[in-house]
């Protein structure tokens, strides 16, 4: 793995975490909504490479997803957010924020700049 690429990601999710701040209402979110937990990130992948996270990042990202619709982020910093249920899956938004989530299988995965993220619930 490029050592750029992982400081690049190092930086993209920093930047996401600081940036998570703010509350917002309750949302419709369904007791029983696959979505809601603690997640953890596995694997990535960057222009057809699948790696494990640990190649990519020096932390664990984690994101928690409540029932309530609020939302955390944590990797380096911790932020804070809501989340709500889309027609495509979920989003999670804070102040300039708007990180979408999809689920396939019981895995959760986000893309940022050309990145995927696969997260597994805990």
């Amino acid at each position: 793995m490029n050592k750029t690429l992982s400081i690049l990601c190092a930086l993209l999710i920093l930047a996401l975490c600081v940036s998570m701040a703010g509350c917002g209402s309750k949302g419709d979110i369904p007791a029983d909504s696959p979505y809601i937990g603690t997640w953890k990130a596995v694997r990535a992948t960057f222009k057809d490479e699948v790696m494990d996270v640990n190649e990519v990042l020096e932390k664990d990202f984690i994101i928690i997803l409540n029932q309530d619709g609020s939302a955390s982020v944590d990797y380096d910093e911790s932020g804070k957010g809501t989340w709500s249920l889309t027609d495509s899956g979920a989003r999670i938004k804070g102040d300039d924020l708007n990180i979408k989530l999809k689920m396939e299988d019981g895995t959760m995965t986000t893309s940022v700049l050309g990145m995927t993220f696969f997260f597994e619930k805990q």
